[in-house]
Order: C-alpha cells, then structure tokens, then sequence
C-alpha cells in the first residue's frame, strides 16, 4: 500500500540522472548551452493561420515558414507528468543567441549505486512480479521473505513482500498487486529500479507505446511571446527571442542536432541503401538503431524529405524523417 501523500499539481520536476535513465538511448540528451535545430511545422496546429488563396494549410505553413531555426538551449526542466508518470522536459530555446562552441555537459554526482530493468510480462500481470537476474544487484539476495520499500518519483512510498523462489529467483508478492493496479501496468511496460547512495529504493516506469496514452500536460508546444503565431513570426522575422517547447522522449522530437538536418538535406537516398536509425525508437515500431533497408518516398508536404523505410524481416514499410537516418 502506498503511503498517502499531499494533493499533486499536474507536473513535477524529477534530477535529470532519473530522466536521461527513464528516457533511454536518445539521439542526444538536451544540455544547456547546446547549439539545435528546431523545426517548427509539427508545432503549427496551435497556430491561427488562415490557408492563402488555392493553397491548402500545409502549402501556406511551408510559404509562410522556414524548415527550421538555429537556438540554443538556455534552460531545461526535466519533469514528470503526475498522473501516467511519464517523463517530459520543458526546453526554453534562444534564438539568435551567440552559440558556444564547446557548451559544458553539466557534471553530476551519481546518488544511485546499482540500478536493473524489469519488462512486464504477462506471468507478471496477476499477484507476483518475477525479478530478472540482474535484479540481485539491486535487491540484496537472501533467503525466505524480507520487506522492502520502494519510492516512485512523484514521492509515494510502496511496500512489497520479497521473496526468494526456487534456482536462486526472486519475486515481488504482496503489495504488488495493488501497485500495479495502481499505475495501470500492462505487459510491455517497464520498471526501472534503483538502490541510491542512502540505501534507499527508487521506482520508476517506462510505458509501452499504446493508444491513449499521455505525452506530457500543455499541449501548446510553443510558448513566449503571445501566442505559436506570434513566437512564430518573430522568429521568421529573426528576432533576439526566447520560447519553450515540450520535449518528450518517445515522440518524433522537432528539436534536432543540426549535424543530423544538414546532412539530409544533402544526402540523396536511393532505393536500397542501407542505413542505420538514429531517430527516437518509440517513432518506428520495433526499430531500435537496427540496420534498415531504405526506399526513397519523395518529399512530403514540407519542405523536407521523409522516406519509406522497412527493417530487416518486416514485411511493412513505414515512414521516417530523414534527420533520424545516418549512414553505416
């Protein structure tokens, strides 16, 4: 049973080492100071612009808009959304801000000692969580039962009963139950646990890709000025702005290395290539930085490419921006 804590707002801010483990092998982890591309048109449905005359909405966004704009990133929030505990961050970028050449990655002392990986399964779905083996380097190994309790990252304590099984395995069995329920688990989902330098117990969750899920509170991805049009227009006008955007992890990002964009931008795909995904995994399902077959699917309705792209052993093809692509 969780112990009771105080009415929650909609969002909290969590340390960026919980975040960047949560958020797993990104394309890059945002850092202050770091020089990105941001690309406005996934933004543009927040927008109030009225199409021109004979051009359909997506034709008057690429008249009006350019394809992106050099910033920097001048601060981040690594949050977590209270209600789906899913992470997010909120990143103020800067544009017209000299850039550094070499920004300095932020330097932080661990508080987590050992941490392991649990991917639901469906024997986990009823009274016992099945620990893996690496587990053990988290929760000391003993015999018979011992109670443990474990944090969330929005400040509920858990208690469960550990208990030793057969072969040297270990499970989760009361309290277990009423956590999973608790935070909807499903088969798919994943835990990430943590023992900290305190000696204490950490909880966090990683949600399978599902229909309905969250991403994050305040939909209005950009925000500064008065209004996504305004922010907007300013930086076509190349003002001296700053504005936030919603970042999340799981999502196709329109916050980008530049190296990526300006690469493909020039790089002519053809049929056949082979390349490597270097984009967020959750946007390609069952791709994770696999080698792929690649076939060219001609410019979209902006001013850059997206290609077909279909991975070893699939039979369908999907879609994938050409920034999340290197060669091998």
């Amino acid at each position: 049973m969780a112990a009771p804590i105080a009415m929650l707002p909609p969002f909290m801010t969590i340390s960026r080492e919980y975040w960047c483990h949560v958020a797993g092998d990104l394309p890059f982890t945002p850092s202050i100071g770091m020089v990105v591309k941001y690309l406005p048109f996934g933004h543009l449905e927040h927008s109030d612009l009225e199409p021109d005359d004979d051009f359909s909405i997506e034709q008057t966004m690429q008249n009006h808009y350019q394809v992106s704009f050099t910033c920097t990133i001048s601060d981040i929030d690594f949050l977590i959304d209270t209600t789906s505990e899913e992470i997010f961050c909120h990143i103020t970028l800067h544009h017209n801000l000299f850039p550094m050449l070499n920004p300095p990655m932020p330097v932080l002392e661990s508080t987590i000692t050992s941490y392991c990986w649990k991917t639901m399964t469906p024997a986990d779905e009823n009274n016992k969580l099945y620990l893996t083996a690496e587990c053990r380097n988290v929760f000391t190994p003993h015999v018979g039962t011992e109670q443990i309790t474990i944090e969330d990252m929005i400040g509920a304590s858990w208690r469960f009963s550990h208990s030793a099984g057969k072969n040297n395995t270990y499970h989760f069995s009361a309290g277990w139950n009423v956590f999973r329920l608790a935070k909807r688990l499903v088969r798919g989902d994943k835990l990430f646990f943590a023992k900290t330098t305190a000696g204490t117990y950490k909880v966090c969750i990683k949600r399978v890709s599902r229909e309905g899920a969250t991403f994050g509170p305040n939909r209005s991805l950009v925000r500064g000025v008065n209004s996504v049009e305004d922010s907007l227009l300013a930086l076509m006008e190349g003002e001296d702005i700053e504005f936030k955007v919603v970042f999340h992890p799981s999502l196709p990002s329109f916050i980008v290395n530049p190296t990526y964009l300006d690469f493909a931008q020039t790089f002519n795909y053809v049929i056949g290539t082979r390349v490597k995904f270097c984009g967020v995994p959750a946007s390609i399902i069952n791709i994770n930085r696999r080698e792929i077959d690649i076939t060219v699917a001609g410019p979209n309705a902006f001013s850059w490419r997206m290609v077909q792209v279909l991975a070893d052993g699939q039979v369908e093809s999907e879609s994938a921006n050409i920034w999340e692509l290197a060669l091998n």
